[in-house]
């Protein structure tokens, strides 16, 4: 009841500030340029191009339009390190710059339209992460076959005491699975493979790095640790209270899927006489990776303001709307790179 009454009070609170009169011309809404490109020192540098759609009014878009016009005219040029300009291919409005980016190298997009003030960006390479001593531990499984369930992930973090770094952790997870398909005879009916591979979620409790955002954890007096433990498959911090230590960090992996079960309908060989089956034998092959990454500010900053945009938690339902971050000059959108130290690990039977 205490929880559920000062709930309903920051509610009062927060609509109480939101009383704001706000102007707006709907018929002075031009389309701006919007540039996607967020990259990896493993590829070329990728730039997808496409027009705003207006924010308030009506349009039509055609069943085999894309919801953003794309734009397909442009000019988009690198500059390298102050010098050594280079031109993109294009591929409809995807852009390739054939250039893998180097950590420290400091790279400027510009981007040219026709009716359109050209747009620039600049960006520095981060270096990768510093990552040592994984060790995984899977005794808390449960006891469930090919699961990482209950599984503790811990390494520690190496922070550059030099630089304000900004990181990202995810753990993907593939899973190869060889589904054979028996009568009640015991002679095979069919096989069938599943190979598939995803961003699992976890839990992670840490005062140092977890920036907590939600009015409902704040108000959670019964768990003091919730407002600073998260629960996700993208866990974004800067090194601001962890700046030149080697911090310890720990996640408790949620992945479990049941292949035996799973995807019946779907499966390959759905054709198959399912009244003569007498049982499913799999045999999976799992693997998971522990990405760490470094990313430019910018990078941080944008994926931050793309998560608050989709919360749907009490505090983005009454605050005023979030506004993705853009370092576009000229336009709106991202131009930025990301770094990942990797380590992958089995969790086979």
């Amino acid at each position: 009841m205490k929880k559920i009454l000062l709930t309903a009070v920051a509610a009062v609170a927060l609509l109480a500030a939101c009383e704001k009169k706000i102007d707006i011309d709907v018929d002075d809404q031009r389309s701006e340029l919007v540039v996607n490109s967020v990259n990896t020192d493993q590829t070329d540098i990728a730039v997808r191009l496409t027009l705003s759609r207006p924010i308030y009014g009506s349009f039509y878009v055609a069943e085999d339009e894309s919801y953003f016009k794309k734009v397909e005219n442009a000019n988009v040029t690198l500059v390298i390190g102050g010098s050594g300009e280079m031109s993109a291919v294009r591929d409809g409005n995807v852009y390739t710059l054939l250039h893998h980016p180097q950590p420290g190298e400091e790279l400027t997009l510009r981007v040219e339209v026709p009716g359109y003030e050209a747009a620039t960006a600049t960006a520095t390479v981060p270096y990768a992460p510093v990552v040592e001593n994984v060790t995984v531990d899977l005794r808390d499984t449960m006891g469930l076959s090919n699961s990482i369930y209950g599984a503790s992930l811990k390494f520690t973090l190496v922070d550059n005491g030099e630089s304000s770094d900004f990181y990202g952790i995810y753990v993907r997870v593939h899973d190869l699975v060889y589904r054979t398909y028996y009568d009640t005879l015991g002679a095979v009916m069919a096989k069938d493979t599943i190979d598939q591979s995803y961003y699992t979620y976890y839990d992670c409790t840490d005062y140092l790095i977890i920036d907590a955002r939600s009015v409902e954890d704040i108000l959670d007096v019964e768990d003091p640790a919730a407002a600073s433990t998260y629960f996700g498959n993208q866990l974004l911090f800067s090194d601001a209270n962890i700046n030149g230590q080697r911090h310890s960090i720990e996640l408790m992996l949620h992945k479990y899927t049941d292949y035996y079960y799973e995807d019946y309908e779907a499966s390959a060989k759905a054709d198959i006489d399912w009244e003569a089956l007498d049982h499913i034998e799999c045999d999976t092959n799992s693997t998971a990776t522990l990405e760490v990454v470094s990313m430019t500010r910018d990078v941080f900053m944008y994926k931050q303001t793309r998560a608050a945009y989709s919360d749907d938690g009490l505090l983005g339902f009454f605050s005023e709307p979030v506004q993705i971050h853009s370092n576009i000059d000229g336009g709106i959108g991202i131009f930025g790179f990301l770094t990942k130290t990797r380590y992958t690990f089995s969790f086979n039977e």
